[in-house]
């Protein structure tokens, strides 16, 4: 039987996340919820929650944040009456009393959170950050001598060598 997630969120790891599921055998996504309609425009309107209070009619296993801090502040405590948490916006977690509301309700309503570990997090902002690089470095190279191009690459990574 597949599993039922959630996701709050669609932005690059939601994105991945979906794309992920169509192919996989043991899960699948119930629904996607994002502040801004627009990224979620494309999706079967059924799947797309447009409000909050939406989330109390879907019965899932396990809900996705993959959004922001605010959105588990937000959420997270809803969330938790109702299915698992695996939160990706760990620093909403930095509040020791919010830290322990959510202890508390996951304990409460049988519930588990999850806190992913590794090099997993910002991948929009790296992906972003990437592509902007290519283009800066394009655009810096045109014109340039050799001499500037090596004292140009060797610049970013402290302790590299030009080529």
């Amino acid at each position: 039987m597949k599993k039922r997630i959630g996701l709050i969120g669609f932005g690059f790891i939601g994105r991945y996340l979906l794309a992920k599921a169509e192919d996989d055998d043991l899960m699948e996504i119930d629904f996607v919820y994002d502040v801004d309609s627009q990224r979620t425009a494309e999706l079967e309107p059924s799947s797309v929650l447009t409000d909050v209070s939406q989330l109390q009619q879907r019965h899932v296993d396990l809900v996705v944040e993959a959004a922001h801090p605010l959105a588990v502040r937000e959420l997270g405590p809803q969330v938790l009456g109702q299915a698992d948490l695996l939160i990706f916006s760990l620093t909403s977690l930095a509040d020791d009393a919010f830290r322990k509301q959510m202890a508390e309700r996951a304990e409460a309503a049988n519930r588990c959170v999850y806190i992913p570990h590794g090099a997993v997090l910002g991948l929009d902002g790296l992906q972003n950050c990437l592509a902007r690089l290519q283009c800066s470095r394009k655009r810096s190279l045109i014109g340039a001598n050799s001499k500037a191009k090596n004292s140009r690459s060797s610049a970013f990574i402290p302790g590299a060598k030009s080529p």
